[in-house]
């Protein structure tokens, strides 16, 4: 009964304190422990946590970060606190901006973000470009924002219940979340090379190809798929960019070879898996065991 366990935690303190009750009571150590795991918003309204429910206080836990868009020179900091996988789910604390990051590609910016709580429960949550140094921050106190007793035990609760439906959620996302990124490292690659070196058939291929899936992940399919069907998208991808920079380094004269077809081995026009030069495309997107 959680309303006995603090009557009893608070009684014990009070005696602690007091200096009264037997010498069990006297050497007693109550310590103080986070209720709900504390984290922020990542890609796709992901929580990413910090600091785990039940984490002995005071604490400090830091984890690095980067950027999702190229050259972005800032990034919002959301605080939330909660079990869930996904940050509506759980309780909102408060945002902070962290301005003034050297423009770079995504994923190269470092932002370290450190969750702080102090022994009177006051969390406090820094961001820092490591490069720059440039730091923001923002202090949240017991009193802002936080969440009752019996909201919290609600909230556990309803974390328990959608266990299993939230870890489906967050692998679905993150797949999600890695083919978008593959895309757009995919564009990038297809605007660093350049037009003397890729045939123009290639390139309106894959920007073909790219402009299908945006158009996938607007529409219905794409808001309603799996981790399976984002996986194959991705390397539906791979396969058409892998073909294509094979193409460059081979050079032309590699994919006008003939090939053996073997017995029970089809081409890609026929349904299979070998390229016209006579590679299997599944060890062009299959890691080797």
């Amino acid at each position: 009964n959680p309303d006995e366990a603090v009557a009893y935690g608070a009684a014990v303190q009070a005696a602690i304190v007091s200096g009264h009750g037997t010498d069990e009571v006297q050497n007693m150590l109550l310590l103080d422990v986070a209720p709900l795991s504390l984290g922020i918003e990542t890609a796709g309204g992901m929580m990413q946590t910090l600091i785990d429910r039940n984490t002995t206080l005071p604490t400090n836990k830091s984890q690095d970060f980067t950027t999702y868009e190229d050259y972005q020179d800032h990034v919002d900091i959301k605080v939330y606190e909660g079990e869930r996988s996904m940050v509506k789910d759980n309780n909102y604390l408060g945002k902070f901006t962290l301005k003034g990051i050297p423009r770079a590609l995504r994923g190269i910016p470092k932002i370290q973000v450190t969750f702080n709580i102090d022994p009177n429960g006051i969390l406090d949550v820094t961001a820092e470009d490591v490069m720059s140094k440039r730091k923001s921050e923002i202090k949240i106190t017991n009193e802002k924002g936080r969440l009752t007793q019996a909201q919290i035990e609600a909230m556990l609760a309803e974390a328990e219940k959608h266990k299993g439906d939230d870890a489906i959620s967050k692998g679905d996302l993150i797949a999600k979340e890695e083919l978008k990124a593959f895309a757009g490292r995919t564009r990038k690659g297809l605007e660093d090379i350049g037009g003397d070196r890729i045939p123009k058939r290639d390139r309106e291929h894959l920007e073909r190809k790219l402009a299908d899936l945006d158009a996938w992940l607007q529409d219905k399919g794409g808001l309603k798929a799996g981790k399976e069907e984002f996986e194959a998208k991705q390397k539906e991808l791979e396969v058409a960019m892998t073909a294509i920079m094979m193409r460059i380094n081979k050079g032309p004269d590699f994919w006008e070879q003939q090939i053996t077809v073997h017995a029970g081995e089809k081409t890609i026009a026929e349904g299979g898996f070998l390229l016209e030069c006579g590679i299997d495309v599944r060890e062009l997107i299959e890691e080797p065991q």
